[in-house]
């Protein structure tokens, strides 16, 4: 198969996409040192509404919005329940785990994403997965199993007495 420009512009942005939830994730550990889990999501959430608000405004200024007046109610609160489960609470949960783990641990999760979005489309939606996809969800779980018994084992040798 040959590779496109649009392909490999994919696989960066998705890298990049990557790259930020690493740095996302070492950022809010240094935040949680003196703020709660409840006070860095807010913060987060609050500052991504003033980004999207500023888009809007500077998207309308230019012209780009007319579609925006015709969206539904249910389109309203479609956008505005996935964004209070999927950003806010899964980041909450995500933040307050990240308080008690090392960030290197907490990011090992970060690759469980997709095996939960497979798994959630197999299960609610009926679709079908290839055999590679079973095998990488397979070794993305074996990988973060790996990881965190290395993880168990080296607390448990800095706990026992010498």
């Amino acid at each position: 198969m040959r590779r496109t420009l649009v392909g490999a512009l994919s696989e960066s942005q998705t890298m990049g996409g990557v790259a930020a939830c690493a740095v996302y994730t070492i950022l809010v550990k240094s935040l949680l040192l003196e703020d709660s889990a409840m006070a860095v999501v807010a913060l987060q959430q609050l500052s991504a509404l003033v980004l999207a608000l500023a888009l809007l405004v500077g998207a309308a200024v230019l012209g780009l919005v007319p579609v925006l007046p015709r969206v539904s109610a249910v389109a309203w609160a479609s956008a505005i329940g996935s964004g209070l489960l999927y950003y806010a609470v899964a980041f909450w949960f995500y933040v307050t785990g990240l308080r008690q783990i090392p960030a290197t641990i907490a990011g090992s999760f970060i690759s469980l994403i997709p095996v939960f979005g497979i798994t959630a489309g197999y299960l609610l939606l009926g679709e079908r997965l290839s055999g590679r996809q079973w095998l990488g969800a397979v070794l993305i779980l074996a990988a973060v199993v790996v990881i965190l018994r290395g993880q168990r084992s080296a607390m448990l040798n800095l706990t026992r007495p010498t």
